[in-house]
């Protein structure tokens, strides 16, 4: 129940959607140079409600249906048809009396029960409902009590159903993120944005991280985009050509947009290696040799899934430090604070050894760069 009201609004009645409208990979390919069209017809169709709807009924008690539609749709009167049409195409069913009590009752409560109504409380469980069940035959007041209780089971053809949809979901996303990463890959920063922005429109109330300041929000990601797309932190220690350390950066900026939205169709350090399965790293081989620090402690300097996940935090760390470090300068500069500081990192980090270390702001350059080293989980912070 907590699910779907943190799942729907009022604002969600027009997003009922069939999982039918996937768009293939090749097809946004094909039409990134034309229009989106076919792209924001998979974004409006990434969630089916309907199915969310029916996932979220799963053991709800029926007379807690009303607690769960508050905020949903158009309310009691169209959930109650969704469950009639879950129900007569075998996706859904109501618990019967033994069902119900079997759920509502322990063996020690069970037994209890019978006890206070004279009824032999010896046996296994089964035989335990069975003795209730006769019971409330003859005790309509009883009976009426546990049918109150009564709640809604996902059968077989619908967990199925919820299934599908997931896999379609994932297809879909994947289908997006490929398409973002186009959009990466010749720099098309703002257009990459407004489909965050349009899938967020589309999305389930209350989805991912990006809530707040629109604009504030459209302003940062832009600028770590910017500073993402033209990293030069690793560039001359990846042992791979140009165009596939673009691919990266461009790979790397459409997983973290979607990150805001909690959408991932695979693990970044995948996507990489898909690249170039052979990935070398001379800057993170000659750190992981030696002790590493760090978030990188435990890594394998001969794993190319080690490798990418470091190149990954490493350009993407570089763009959110660099945009922070300048939007802390110009603060400070604006309202008369002297000191930045560097803070966050571990005890044996060549830094900072844990402890926060203080900048003066007049002198910018005297700042270090972050990431000091792949791995480095050190930031900036403004000196109260």
């Amino acid at each position: 129940m907590n699910f779907l009201n943190f799942l729907f609004s009022s604002k969600d009645k027009d997003k009922f959607s069939s999982d039918k409208d996937i768009v293939s990979n090749n097809q946004i390919v094909e039409n990134s140079t034309t229009d989106n069209s076919e792209i924001i017809r998979t974004i409006k169709t990434i969630w089916n409600y309907e199915i969310l709807f029916l996932r979220g009924l799963h053991n709800l008690r029926v007379c807690e249906l009303s607690l769960l539609t508050t905020k949903y749709i158009d309310g009691q009167e169209k959930a109650e048809i969704l469950i009639e049409n879950f129900k007569e195409i075998g996706f859904l069913k109501i618990s019967n009396t033994y069902e119900t009590i079997n759920k509502k009752y322990t063996i020690p409560k069970l037994k209890e029960e019978l006890k206070s109504r004279g009824i032999k409380p010896q046996g296994k469980k089964e035989e335990l409902i069975d003795r209730f069940i006769s019971y409330l035959e003859l005790d309509s007041v009883d009976k009426n009590r546990i049918d109150e209780e009564a709640f809604y089971i996902i059968q077989p053809k619908g967990w199925d159903a919820i299934e599908e949809s997931h896999i379609n979901r994932i297809n879909k996303i994947a289908s997006i993120e490929d398409y973002i990463y186009i959009l990466l890959s010749t720099n098309k920063i703002n257009e990459s944005i407004d489909i965050l922005l349009k899938i967020r429109s589309y999305a389930p109330s209350n989805l991912g991280a990006m809530v707040g300041n629109i604009e504030s929000f459209i302003t940062s990601e832009r600028k770590i985009l910017e500073y993402l797309l033209k990293s030069t932190y690793l560039n001359e220690f990846i042992n791979i050509p140009t165009s596939e350390v673009e691919k990266i950066r461009a790979k790397i900026g459409a997983h973290y947009l979607l990150s805001h939205l909690g959408l991932k169709s695979k693990n970044i350090e995948q996507k990489l290696i898909e690249i170039n399965p052979t990935v070398d790293c001379k800057i993170v081989t000659d750190f992981l040799k030696k002790e590493p620090t760090g978030i990188f402690r435990n890594y394998d300097a001969s794993s190319n899934v080690d490798l990418a996940k470091i190149i990954s935090h490493t350009i993407l760390f570089e763009a959110t430090n660099t945009v922070q470090r300048i939007n802390y300068l110009k603060q400070a500069n604006e309202i008369g604070i002297k000191e930045i500081v560097i803070l966050g990192g571990s005890e044996d980090c060549s830094l900072c050894k844990g402890k926060p270390r203080s900048f003066e702001t007049k002198q910018p350059d005297k700042i270090p760069i972050l990431p000091l080293y792949p791995g480095c989980t050190c930031c900036y912070a403004l000196k109260p």
